[in-house]
């Protein structure tokens, strides 16, 4: 029998010379590949939160002077890394055969730069090193996400990005802390810990294996519970025989390059059209830019808020960060299992109504007590919005034709690297020159986020059964004009 070329279908049975790997279930199972992602993500975050507080001292021992100012570039240069770097990934991702070999390699690229900054005797090489970690964060954060919407289930996505969402928070929260307490015993601490965490990220993501991997050692017959929904990102596929003779490594198998003529990869152009074109990619956009500016304005004045009202040492403010994000660990789950249920729309517009007051209220000068609790509130929800919006930008790819995840969550990461650029530098602005300037900022922070109510109320997706009548009576109308013009042409 003729050899069958392997780009002309989508699932394969592979032959008996192929060895199956071993823990072949667990590996493709979508709860360790959401785990190893969610653990890349808090990885990641954690690393840069263990440098942040020990920067300026090294600057100081170095010679520098106006270390703020040099603090404040260094930090830039993180963020300008991930937002160039962030769409060229995100492009050529989804123009090769797997998420595993770019998310290694951004790995690789990640332990690299924290060595160069570790051990760079000028503020240059630190700069330098501080680029390298934004860009292999950018492959951290786009092609983690892109992974678990290639695994995951659509009806599934909202509770699978609930959980990865809940890793910002693992990651925003150990790293500070962490860095301050190791540096006590040397600049090459913290490093030396960051180093050990890309480590064992990197050694997770060698254990993954990837939906349309491991189907080619699943029976023809057998049921795939794990299998994400059909899409546009999952083809449908057949078996077919391979000759023994021409044995097909199944890793270079793949949604994006199988029945390429059935999907071949848009331009650049036209997958910023398109992108450009979805209320839902920009609405998600918008959202996540607001997300990241509220977070890093938080973070930048929080620390000086604390200091001045209620002289609080920074021992103490790092047990309040604690109740900042804490609630993010129910609040996340939460509204992704909401997600899943009634649609992204009501379980953002819930979040959204939420932190608005709590936001406006966290502005007012109270006791320690009552600002901690309302700052719980405001952390929580703040988390809570990410869920659906991450969760939107899957359902996006799917809609969009020559669109793929990495594309859509792309965008996601450019507008967050973009706000954590601006986020810090106009919260301590604003908390600096502006009269009352953490109640200024609070209330900018309840603006930014209460302007996007209209846009998801017409935009976001509604599986409500309220939503599912409206619609079946919209279908409806729309097949009556035809049903009356049938007998007449008849």
């Amino acid at each position: 029998m003729p050899s069958i070329p392997a780009s002309s279908f989508s699932f394969v049975t592979l032959s008996n010379k192929t060895k199956r790997p071993w823990g072949l279930t667990w590996r493709s199972s979508n709860v360790f590949i959401t785990i190893v992602v969610g653990l890349g993500i808090a990885t990641e975050l954690a690393v840069y939160g263990l440098i942040v507080p020990v920067v300026p001292f090294r600057l100081e021992q170095m010679g520098y002077h106006e270390v703020g100012s040099l603090n404040g570039w260094l930090l830039f240069a993180y963020s300008a890394g991930l937002a160039v770097s962030t769409p060229p990934i995100g492009y050529f991702s989804e123009r090769h055969s797997n998420r595993r070999t770019p998310l290694l390699l951004a790995q690789i690229l990640l332990a690299a730069s924290i060595l160069l900054f570790m051990f760079s005797p000028t503020l240059a090489g630190m700069f330098v090193g501080r680029v390298g970690q934004g860009i292999g964060s950018a492959g951290v954060w786009v092609l983690g996400l892109a992974l678990v919407c290639d695994s995951v289930p659509e009806d599934q996505l909202g509770r699978y990005m609930g959980a990865v969402s809940t890793s910002f928070t693992v990651g925003r929260l150990i790293g500070p802390p962490l860095g301050g307490v190791l540096y006590e015993h040397g600049w090459h601490y913290p490093f030396v810990l960051a180093l050990g965490l890309v480590f064992v990220d990197f050694l997770g993501r060698l254990l993954v294996i990837e939906k349309h991997i491991s189907r080619a050692w699943q029976p023809s017959d057998s049921p795939q519970k794990d299998a994400p929904s059909a899409g546009l990102n999952d083809l449908p596929y057949t078996t077919a025989p391979l000759d023994a003779a021409a044995p097909v490594d199944p890793e270079k198998l793949s949604v994006h390059t199988v029945g390429a003529e059935a999907r071949r990869p848009s331009s650049g152009l036209a997958v910023l059209v398109s992108l450009l074109r979805s209320p839902v990619c920009i609405l998600g956009s918008v959202i996540t830019f607001a997300y990241g500016f509220i977070a890093g304005g938080r973070d930048t004045a929080l620390t000086l808020r604390l200091n001045h009202l209620y002289g609080y040492s920074s021992e103490q403010v790092g047990l309040t960060y604690i109740a900042a994000v804490g609630g993010s660990f129910i609040a996340s789950p939460l509204t992704g299992y909401l997600t899943d249920k009634i649609g992204a729309k009501w379980t953002t517009i819930g979040a959204i109504s939420t932190f608005v007051p709590f936001a406006v209220l966290l502005g007012i000068r109270t006791s320690a007590t009552v600002c901690i609790v309302f700052l719980a509130f405001f952390g929580a929800a703040l988390s809570g919005i990410l869920s659906p919006v991450m969760s939107e930008f899957g359902r996006a790819a799917r809609g969009l034709p020559g669109v793929g995840y990495a594309h859509t969550y792309s965008l996601f990461n450019l507008a967050y690297g973009i706000a954590a650029c601006v986020g810090p530098i106009v919260g301590g602005q604003v908390y600096d020159r502006v009269s009352n300037g953490w109640l200024v900022l609070c209330i900018l922070f309840a603006v930014m986020m209460g302007m996007c109510i209209p846009p998801a109320m017409i935009w976001m997706e509604d599986k409500t059964r309220l939503s599912a009548i409206f619609l079946r009576r919209k279908r409806r109308s729309a097949e009556e004009p035809h049903e009356l013009d049938s007998p007449a042409q008849s």
